[in-house]
């Protein structure tokens, strides 16, 4: 603890930060309950193929192979509890509380430390990706150990273990997931970006940015060089669904992003909950130092640039914008202690009304996350099989029978998928069952009555029951049994 905070000020924060983080893991622990969803299982079954723990970082060639999470699962077995499965997310989850507190902290105060835990430690965003068994907690993580990293390295260039430290950060971080990369470029251009606003020297801030981006590029070597190996080894490049590059969809993640990070409500328009999170963000950076209001801007900023012009597809996806998410959030951490530190009480009582809208979305979505988790599909499973043997179908074919062969699985269930081989391949067997598998953020009502199957034979199915999920990961089901 240094100079900043002494004696009584000092043991307050600690205190705070400490309940604070025991909540945050509560919480977790909490969300970590429930089924499984369909990328989870996923990886559970892409290591069932394996017959040695070391194949998983050159013999799985496919986007779903988070490489340090597939070794928990891998040690975990391949029907793990799922507290025990997600355990490894929640334990990184909780550790990246305390550290964005003292990222924070350390450059505006102990107010600005206490709302950082906070939006991290009830952010709907790293409660959900901190409480499953994917890669993204330790993605977070990560980032958060290379930006610490690399503003001790601000504070003495000369010093080379900051450069240690983010190129670890970047080993780990790629390891977990490959958006570590973006990590490193936002990064890195932040720091170049950061040493300039402060020097107006663009020789000396190259000299301080180069030395990042060489222990950054350094560390991401091992994960690309897994990618490399596993692509020569398999002969092969396996993805899920990929949507092409569109600036409508790219808005469309940023919106979502933007809404589980700051809590706003999923029934906003895309374009609302934009606007709005690049107000408070606006507004958090507008009370920092120049030099940190132009980090921030760069790292918030450049991910998403270099995915335009990378094109990439899958932009939509909320999680792809993790490094924009951390940023945002601590960026806005920092600009709530700012407005705390200031002695108007107008100031102060702005930025408690701030702090506590964000926590009351976030707590709203967490509530769903709770007492939906992750969809129900045991739950269904069981109904679908409660008769015994039963054929099913759904509009969802690959994604339901995965997730349906695996709670059947731990069930012992004859659950099989209906022959669509041919017309009447179906007539002579139609399913007792269809799933109506929709996306969390889809509000579209299940109608109470379909009609499917092949036009000679099609067959009437009744609604019989609603799974509902919370947002962004997992699946609603709507079952219909045969009429």
């Amino acid at each position: 603890m240094d100079a900043a905070l002494s004696d009584r000020p000092a043991r307050f924060y600690v205190a705070a930060l400490a309940l604070i983080t025991a909540a945050g893991i509560l919480v977790r622990v909490a969300a970590a309950r429930g089924d499984l969803w369909l990328d989870e299982i996923w990886s559970l079954q892409t290591l069932e193929k394996l017959s040695r723990a070391d194949e998983i970082f050159y013999g799985v060639s496919q986007d779903n192979n988070h490489f340090l999470n597939s070794l928990w699962l891998w040690c975990v077995g391949p029907q793990p509890a799922p507290l025990v499965a997600r355990i490894l997310s929640v334990a990184l989850g909780a550790a990246a509380i305390p550290l964005a507190a003292e990222i924070a902290r350390r450059a505006g105060g102990a107010a600005a430390g206490v709302c950082a835990a906070l939006l991290f430690a009830f952010g709907y965003a790293f409660v959900l990706y901190g409480s499953e068994a994917r890669g993204y907690a330790g993605l977070i993580l990560a980032a958060l150990v290379a930006i610490f990293a690399l503003d001790r390295h601000a504070e003495n260039p000369r010093d080379r273990r900051p450069l240690v430290m983010f190129g670890a950060a970047a080993f780990l971080g790629a390891l977990f997931h490959l958006t570590m990369v973006f990590a490193v470029f936002a990064l890195s251009l932040a720091a170049f970006a950061r040493f300039h606003a402060q020097t107006r020297d663009a020789r000396a801030a190259m000299r301080f940015a180069l030395p990042l981006a060489g222990a950054g590029t350094l560390g991401l070597a091992p994960a690309g060089a897994c990618v490399v190996a596993s692509i020569l080894y398999t002969h092969k490049m396996q993805t899920g669904d990929q949507h092409a590059f569109a600036f409508e969809r790219l808005a469309a993640g940023l919106a979502s992003a933007a809404r589980i990070v700051f809590g706003l409500p999923f029934v906003w328009s895309d374009a609302t909950a934009l606007i709005l999170a690049l107000i408070v963000i606006a507004a958090a950076l507008a009370l920092l130092p120049a030099p940190r209001r132009v980090f921030f801007a760069v790292a918030i900023l450049a991910a998403p640039s270099l995915a335009v012009f990378l094109q990439l597809p899958n932009l939509h996806i909320p999680r792809f914008h993790l490094v924009s998410a951390v940023a945002a959030a601590l960026a806005v951490a920092e600009g709530l202690g700012a407005l705390f530190a200031r002695s108007r009480p107008a100031a102060r009582v702005g930025a408690l009304a701030v702090l506590a809208a964000c926590l009351a979305g976030d707590g709203a979505q967490l509530r769903h996350l709770l007492l939906f988790g992750r969809g129900q599909p045991a739950a269904a499973v069981a109904a679908m099989s409660a008769a015994g043997p039963a054929l099913y179908d759904s509009n969802g074919r690959p994604e339901t029978i995965r997730v349906v062969r695996y709670y059947a699985g731990l069930a012992g269930a004859d659950l099989r998928p209906a022959d669509f081989s041919s017309p009447a391949a179906w007539c002579a067997a139609p399913p007792q069952w269809f799933v109506r598998a929709q996306d969390p953020e889809d509000r579209a009502p299940s109608p109470p009555i379909l009609a499917l199957g092949a036009p000679d034979c099609a067959k009437t199915y009744e609604k019989r029951q609603f799974f509902p999920s919370a947002e962004i990961s997992g699946a609603k089901w709507t079952l219909y049994r045969l009429q």
